[in-house]
């Protein structure tokens, strides 16, 4: 396909290509090349807008994971820039959760903060992937390491009843998880071992070997 758009001047099509091709590497885990394709998505003057959004945020993703986080929140930023003046809400969000994510990574728990709460206190559009248990959750994380328990136990909860009304499995099992952490924090041993239970059930649900295997590790 992206033989034809070279040889016939499709442009912009070439530009939609570059950026199936940079996931189809991403999921690969070949980062490199990745990088190179969505790189030239951003470097095609053709290229939609939504086109050019999707490239910024996966080479924010991209350098998220090498833990350069101020290259990813130029990017991040770069994609949201490109959400709002098209008024896409959906990208609006999972762009600002993106950042949120890249502030946490950076230990800039401040600014997590601050842009996750923005997103929980307004109401997410239904076509988006970003699912609203989400920022409950990262912000659960952030007051557990900043030692705020109390709010932490309470935010995992509420995303905990999002994700369950959501059927998020692996959601509510990261949650529960999570308040079994606290719990054992507290010295609480009965009530970890019961939410680890909760949460090797999901797991089994599942049949999420990885996950399964790691809370086991720790009954």
């Amino acid at each position: 396909a992206a033989a034809v758009c070279r040889k016939s001047a499709l442009h912009k099509t070439a530009a939609d290509i570059a950026n199936w091709q940079g996931l189809a590497c991403y999921l690969q885990k070949d980062m490199e090349n990745a990088r190179t394709f969505f790189a030239a998505t951003l470097s095609s003057p053709s290229a939609a807008p939504e086109a050019r959004a999707f490239a910024a945020e996966m080479l924010a993703r991209l350098s998220l994971q090498q833990k350069d986080y101020p290259a990813a929140l130029r990017r991040a930023d770069e994609a949201l820039s490109c959400h709002q003046k098209n008024r896409h809400r959906p990208g609006i969000f999972e762009n600002l959760y993106l950042k949120a994510e890249i502030y946490y990574a950076a230990a800039d728990y401040e600014q997590s903060a601050a842009v996750l709460t923005a997103l929980i206190k307004e109401k997410s559009p239904p076509s988006s992937t970003y699912y609203p248990a989400n920022a409950y959750t990262l912000l659960g994380l952030i007051y557990s390491e900043t030692g705020r328990i109390n709010l932490a136990r309470t935010l995992f909860k509420q995303a905990l009843d999002l994700e369950s009304s959501l059927n998020r499995i692996k959601g509510a099992a990261v949650d529960y998880n999570n308040l079994a952490e606290l719990s054992l924090r507290e010295g609480h041993k009965e009530e970890a071992e019961k939410y680890l239970h909760r949460a090797l059930e999901y797991a089994e649900t599942l049949a999420d070997k990885e996950l399964i295997n790691y809370l086991k590790s720790k009954l």
